[in-house]
């Protein structure tokens, strides 16, 4: 038998079988490598599919989105922006920057926050937002834009509301003439709320005016207005503003009295008071008094103080009320005590008080032609009611301010009602309407006043309720 050598590259066999297993191997791993791949084809599928959802989940959820426009409006807002956005127009007196200094004094150093006030409002949502102290100055809403028919709402933004108070206010007192700006617009009359004049037109000539002054009502206001007044040459006037009474005063120039007329109504007074102690007589009066005016025949007329004493004297003299009413014509205030010392050594005192009304003549002498003991530039105002039923004014006047007594308008009682008085109409602070009763249901419309009362300008509302059965 034929033995052959030993081959150490194996026999036929063996190669074969190792070819096997080497191609089994290769088949194992690329199996294994193509199932890792599906494995991470389908995690990657997987993963988009659920990004997908989630976003989808996402925007079905209000949640989200309202914070977004939270945050987008209200976390460091523009308040004049939002007034535009909201789509707010303002008035021919104010605007986005009144609403802007406004919120500005309203917010302060207050957070603000916002809660869902509301759900399924035709399909949308409603949210407030609110300042610390639970004042509310906005809401805004979200609607579902994918449609009701849609099993995925998604929610945007939809509109905005503001909600602002406008309870500020303003008088202006302002000459005749005189036109008063709020904000760069000009009042006109039917604005005009109170008239004064001064006692003085009670002792003038017809024609011949003292000092005028016309108050001007503004009211619905955001924020403390930009008043200036204009003479009717178009000329700035100057203007005070009172913070207790709320009023702008244009600062009404007045001539000041000079030395020479000083020295002349100081001596015309203490001609007067000589006279009345006999110290002074007739012609003596008529180098300072009309003769044939009411002031000299007053003074004649009378019975003289005294004439019997030792001596006199006059005190310092005050002067006031100098008033020019035209370059004809001026009254000036004097006031002194003329001391009167008896026979007997006691002293009897003379008050000198007299408002004295003084005229240029023809001939260039000036003289006096009234006097009074009256504050001669003590305003005598009227204001004006204004009465309201369903909206409607019917009936408005100018009454005396310090009337004892009122003619209320006689209305018709709608039927099945009855009439329970007037109200005042006014806002409080947080932007709330309060009717107050002003005057209830009277005799005859008529209601007495009473002395010492000084009545104000008033819009009056007429108010009913129904017939009890």
């Amino acid at each position: 038998m034929t033995t052959g050598r030993y081959n150490s590259k194996g026999s036929p066999s063996r190669r074969n079988a190792r070819r096997r297993i080497s191609n089994g191997t290769v088949a194992f791993y690329m199996g294994f490598f193509i199932l890792i791949l599906a494995i991470l084809v389908g995690l990657c599928i997987g993963m988009v599919a659920l990004n997908n959802y989630l976003k989808n989940f996402e925007r079905a959820q209000p949640t989200a989105k309202s914070q977004e426009v939270f945050q987008q409006l209200f976390s460091n807002p523009n308040w004049a922006d939002l007034y535009a956005k909201a789509g707010e127009k303002g008035t021919i007196y104010e605007g986005a920057d009144a609403y802007a200094a406004h919120m500005q004094k309203v917010v302060g150093d207050q957070k603000l926050s916002y809660l869902e006030t509301s759900a399924g409002l035709s399909g949308g949502k409603k949210y407030i937002v609110r300042l610390d102290n639970k004042q509310k100055v906005a809401e805004f809403t979200l609607q579902n834009v994918a449609g009701e028919e849609s099993k995925t709402p998604q929610w945007e933004f939809d509109k905005l509301s503001l909600f602002y108070s406008c309870n500020e206010d303003a008088f202006i007192a302002v000459q005749p003439g005189h036109t008063a700006y709020v904000n760069g617009v000009a009042l006109d009359d039917s604005m005009v709320v109170a008239k004064s004049t001064t006692v003085a037109e009670d002792y003038l000539p017809n024609g011949i005016h003292g000092h005028q002054e016309q108050v001007l009502y503004i009211s619905g206001l955001m924020a403390q207005p930009n008043v200036t007044v204009k003479d009717p040459s178009g000329n700035p006037v100057e203007v005070t503003y009172n913070a207790e009474t709320n009023t702008y005063t244009e600062n009404a120039s007045r001539e000041a009295i000079s030395d020479e007329f000083r020295n002349y109504i100081i001596t015309a007074s203490k001609v007067y008071g000589k006279y009345m102690i006999g110290a002074a007589n007739k012609a003596n009066l008529r180098e300072y008094f009309d003769a044939d005016a009411s002031a000299y025949k007053t003074i004649v007329g009378i019975d003289t103080w005294m004439q019997d004493y030792k001596d006199y004297r006059f005190g310092d003299p005050t002067i006031s009320g100098y008033y020019r009413y035209s370059d004809n014509l001026y009254s000036v205030r004097v006031s002194m005590i003329l001391y009167v010392t008896r026979k007997e050594g006691t002293v009897k005192e003379y008050s000198l008080d007299s408002t004295y009304f003084v005229e240029k003549k023809a001939s260039g002498k000036w003289l006096i032609t009234n006097m009074t003991n009256k504050d001669v530039q003590e305003l005598k105002s009227q204001v004006k009611l204004t009465y309201i039923v369903n909206n409607e004014i019917v009936h408005s006047e100018f009454v005396d301010a310090n009337a004892s007594k009122l003619t209320l308008p006689n209305i018709t009682v709608p039927e099945g009602q009855v009439f329970s008085g007037w109200f005042q109409k006014t806002t409080d602070d947080s932007g709330k309407t309060v009717m107050s009763l002003v005057f209830g249901p009277q005799k005859d419309n008529i209601v007495h006043l009473g002395d010492g009362k000084t009545l104000i300008p008033l819009v009056l509302y007429a108010r009913f309720e129904r017939e009890s059965a």
